[in-house]
């Protein structure tokens, strides 16, 4: 009888699957942190952003890696996306997500979100959830992702432009050897087995920040748009994923002078605006890994406490790409000659 209430809650709260282990340990697993190195590219040609993860389980933790989810629900008002040219890979749940997707789950609500392809690491099987989420699960003993151990693969394609999206790591569960009074067989009790498990998972998993895909307004309007670039600048810094004052001061110029021209109603020189903060961001990626590589080659000139200009992948991809999506639906305009020097840096 647990045995089959728990394989109904981790349809409810994963993917609709159930990996049976062997017993081997009943001590605490917790996951206190677990990081997620998340980077996205747009195949141009296709309109198709790929994005992909690595999953790091810190030494420090007691628990190994059970399953990953990151939230992929769809924004109110957001842009109803095509999922057309997104491919999903070996280990996809194909049955239990097309009944997600086509609401056809009996007495569950499901939250809508953004159109995605899932391919999986060797080993992992992934998935969507009713909750909203793209998910993966391990699938096997041997393959639980230790303390100590990194996991690369994980991936998503959508048409969704990048956002900062929540991630959550849980610890795998021996459903039998739970910390909790089991369910008997009323609806009120399964009510009440099911918010104990949802209090245990939340206290022993990790969650935390990445890149993820998201959906644009439906309803278009270009300084909303810049107002929600800024706060990506802002919660980038914030989440570690830019940083360094003058670099921060040098996007927050450039952002300044694109409002200064939409107000202005002058299209060519805001489009030139952000053109030059594209600019920025690329230069200052690159010349990011340039030192990281000098870090790991010379450490020794690499100077301590000195306030660094950095752009990590995920500042990059969410800042860029946005951009780059109000940028083109400022649509050309026409460029006079006085504004052919906005897209110069100041």
């Amino acid at each position: 009888m647990i045995i089959k209430i728990a394989s109904q809650l981790l349809f409810i709260f994963f993917f609709g699957f159930t990996i049976t282990y062997p017993i081997l340990s009943q001590e605490p697993q917790s996951l206190n942190t677990v990081i997620i190195n998340g980077e996205v590219r747009l195949t141009r040609e296709s309109g198709v952003f790929r994005y992909t993860y690595t999953v790091t389980n810190p030494s420090t933790n007691t628990g190994q890696v059970g399953l990953i989810d990151i939230d992929i629900s769809k924004p109110v008002g957001g842009l109803e996306l095509s999922d057309e040219g997104l491919v999903n890979g070996p280990g996809y749940l194909e049955q239990s997500s097309k009944a997600i997707l086509e609401q056809s789950v009996p007495g569950i609500p499901i939250v809508p979100m953004i159109p995605v392809g899932v391919q999986s690491p060797p080993n992992w099987i992934g998935g969507l959830s009713v909750l909203g989420t793209v998910g993966w699960g391990n699938a096997g003993e041997s393959f639980r992702m230790l303390p100590g151990q990194s996991v690369s693969g994980y991936q998503i394609t959508s048409r969704g432009l990048p956002g900062i999206r929540t991630f959550t790591a849980e610890p795998h569960l021996e459903y039998d050897h739970l910390p909790i009074v089991p369910p008997n067989e009323t609806d009120e009790d399964l009510e009440r087995y099911k918010k104990d498990l949802a209090a245990l998972k939340a206290s022993e998993s990790a969650k935390g920040k990445t890149i993820g895909p998201t959906a644009p307004p439906a309803n278009f309007v270009a300084l909303d748009f810049l107002s929600y670039l800024v706060d990506l600048k802002h919660q980038s810094q914030t989440l570690g994923w830019i940083g360094g004052p003058k670099f921060i001061a040098e996007l927050d110029k450039k952002l300044d002078q694109v409002k200064e021209k939409l107000l202005a109603n002058n299209i060519p020189s805001a489009r030139g605006k952000l053109k030059s903060f594209i600019n920025k961001v690329e230069a200052q990626f690159k010349e990011t890994k340039e030192h990281e590589v000098e870090k790991v080659k010379a450490p020794e000139k690499w100077k301590k406490g000195e306030e660094k200009k950095f752009i990590t992948a995920e500042g990059y991809g969410l800042l860029k790409f946005n951009a780059m999506y109000l940028r083109d639906q400022l649509g050309p305009g026409e460029k006079s000659e006085e504004d052919k020097d906005a897209e110069k840096d100041d």
